[in-house]
């Protein structure tokens, strides 16, 4: 049983919405965010800054930072960027990239529901960017981003996303980057209760983006409620904003490693101890987008200015096991522990992570430069994310990137 919460907030000025939705926060690192959070002073991103974007030599003190960012919140609220919404309901919001549409609810659902295991997760989290995140919310006391989440497709809820998504939308643009995104405001007090209703039959939702913004949630909800001696439950700092959408819906792009050196072997002796647990293929092509892998146990090699397509040996894969079965984990099995060194591929600096979204050129660019060797992966599938989440199970670091990405800024709920 879920139970879902119909909820009142701040939208963004329709005819201001492109400009003030952040892009891909993930996606750029922290001097792109940096240059555009400065180029447009009256995108979300402004809310959300981190002292390590800032030049070395104009970064603020911690404490004037988060400041800075419930300042500049304020002052968005204030000159027409944002239309409060005193009704209470839930927003209907459609992604569409690419070819790919995706469309879910954003409701709130009470902490409670993260407390008794009501939301599977599948991943760890780190207790300094929790504590960082903690100090964010005393200081702006506001959420922008909804925790996403999946859950088995309902028919109820399909039906009443497509009448819905007939109507006239709230916002409608398209980003930048290229992403469509339009919200409609469900307010009708039948379609909130049949949302419910559907809803209730849901067993429990699987945490998909946001794995450390809902331990905050966890954690923040109680330093208040400790804090409050007038407490009832009814606060906003009780409720979580989540955006909700059908597991066929999401889209999971593979996450690629790329690893300096060797770990002292040079170009053939590698390929010569990878030969028991892959099948070596040289591949003879001049686009680096005919290497994606097409298929699950299949991997792609960058080295040494050549591509080589890697089919791994199904007998050596635990299939049984919804973890080491993941392709993430035998190429960490196999590959990056024993023969190239990497035995904590969440802390060794000679690994790095690169979303699909980053294409897979940028691999074969960064060996090009100083990297040793590049590895493109199959996607994680959301059937294998939900198996490791009932299993209570977590995944290897980096083993799914959603894609697109619920963006911030579009619903301001002041905390």
């Amino acid at each position: 049983m879920t139970m879902i919460r119909p909820f009142s907030c701040y939208y963004a000025n329709p005819e201001m919405a492109r400009d003030v939705a952040c892009p891909a926060y993930d996606a750029m690192t922290p001097s792109q965010r940096h240059e555009f959070a400065v180029a447009n002073p009256n995108n979300y991103l402004n809310v959300m800054r981190s002292t390590d974007e800032f030049p070395e030599f104009e970064r603020p003190p911690f404490d004037l930072n988060l400041q800075q960012n419930s300042a500049k919140l304020q002052e968005l609220l204030r000159n027409g960027t944002y239309v409060e919404n005193d009704a209470e309901g839930f927003y209907l919001y459609r992604l569409a990239v690419d070819g790919h549409v995706q469309t879910g609810i954003v409701l709130e659902l009470p902490i409670e529901e993260f407390l008794n295991g009501g939301i599977k997760k599948h991943e760890h989290t780190r207790q300094d960017k929790e504590d960082a995140l903690i100090l964010y919310r005393d200081e702006v006391r506001a959420s922008s981003t909804p925790i996403t989440m999946t859950y088995p497709a309902i028919d109820t809820v399909d039906k009443i996303a497509e009448r819905i998504a007939q109507q006239a939308p709230l916002i409608d643009f398209v980003s930048p980057d290229g992403l469509a995104q339009t919200l409609w405001f469900i307010g009708n007090d039948d379609d909130i209760a049949a949302l419910q209703q559907a809803f209730d039959s849901v067993d429990a939702l699987y945490l998909t983006d946001g794995h450390h913004r809902s331990a905050v949630c966890e954690r923040w909800a109680q330093k208040r409620r400790d804090e409050n001696s007038d407490h009832t439950g009814n606060e906003p700092y009780n409720y979580v904003m989540t955006a909700v959408f059908p597991d066929r819906e999401n889209r999971i792009l593979e996450y690629n490693r790329v690893v300096r050196g060797l770990n002292g072997l040079n170009v053939d002796e590698l390929l010569e101890k990878m030969k028991p647990f892959f099948e070596i293929e040289h591949l003879d092509i001049t686009d680096s987008q005919q290497a994606i892998p097409t298929e699950k146990y299949q991997f792609s090699m960058y080295l040494d200015e050549k591509w080589y397509r890697l089919s791994a040996y199904i007998d050596q894969v635990d299939v049984n096991d919804p973890v080491r079965s993941l392709d993430v984990c035998y190429l960490q099995d196999f590959v990056l522990g024993p023969l190239l060194g990497i035995d904590d591929p969440r802390q060794d600096p000679r690994i790095d992570y690169v979303p699909g979204a980053f294409g897979i050129a940028e691999l074969k660019n960064r060996v090009d430069e100083d990297w040793g060797v590049a590895f493109a992966c199959f996607p994680t599938s959301i059937d294998e994310l939900m198996k490791i989440a009932d299993a209570g199970e977590v995944m290897p670091p980096k083993s799914t990137w959603f894609d697109p990405k619920v963006r911030s800024g579009l619903l301001v709920r002041l905390r």
